[in-house]
């Protein structure tokens, strides 16, 4: 379990003839072992193992962060129009002012207005970082899939939903083919040393490997 990185935690006889046979596993930095007791209910030959774990939940491969937008689209013409007028952009107070000062109340007016009419948004969105294996056919495939998708939302037909499906199964088995190629690629860099292949492949976090899948299936 070493080989894997798991780390156990049980070092006394849970058993009543002497052995360890409840085990607690840990992998990772995330995982903190706060409290472990070995206590024996008297219910069976069994003890019971009591056990406090402190953890962090996160996406794998993801990160978050903040954007600011406007939406202009929603912006009324008329409105905005009637809004510049009655601004000093159009007032006659102007006439005598210096181009310094103009280029300040002209910055200053049409940042109001904008706020008015859209104001700025704060919006969270979460972002993988860029994978190895991603390349021009990937990105050319994903492309075609979308266009598929609002074909298939705008029409609501059988044969595009069908065409739609297509698509997603085309993006999904092209990834997992340059996936398999890139990790083929790195294997002979790892040398003969198992554990240190072990390692190379388990750094990263966006394996997507099913849980109890072994390894060296990704690679066949």
């Amino acid at each position: 379990m070493e080989t894997f990185g798991f780390q156990q935690h049980v070092h006394s006889p849970t058993h009543t003839r002497g052995h360890i046979l409840d085990l607690i596993f840990t992998r990772g930095d995330d995982v903190d072992l706060l409290s472990l007791m070995v206590i024996d209910p008297l219910l069976g030959d069994h003890s019971a193992v009591h056990f406090s774990l402190s953890f962090s939940l996160k996406k794998s491969g993801s990160t978050q962060k903040v954007i600011k937008y406007r939406n202009f689209k929603k912006i009324e013409p008329t409105e905005i129009s009637k809004s510049v007028l009655s601004s000093k952009l159009c007032s006659d107070e102007t006439d005598n002012y210096s181009c310094d000062k103009l280029l300040q109340i002209y910055n200053s007016e049409l940042k109001t207005i904008i706020d008015d009419h859209a104001p700025e948004v704060n919006h969270r969105i979460s972002y993988k970082p860029h994978c190895p294996w991603f390349d021009g056919s990937i990105a050319d495939a994903r492309r075609v899939r979308g266009k598929a998708e609002k074909r298939n939302t705008k029409t609501k037909l059988e044969i595009d939903k069908q065409m739609f499906k297509g698509e997603c199964r085309k993006v999904t088995d092209l990834v997992k083919s340059r996936k398999k190629d890139y990790y083929k690629q790195k294997v002979p860099n790892c040398g003969t040393n198992y554990k240190t292949k072990i390692r190379q492949f388990s750094s990263h976090s966006y394996l997507n490997r099913r849980p109890g899948e072994p390894i060296h299936q990704l690679l066949q």
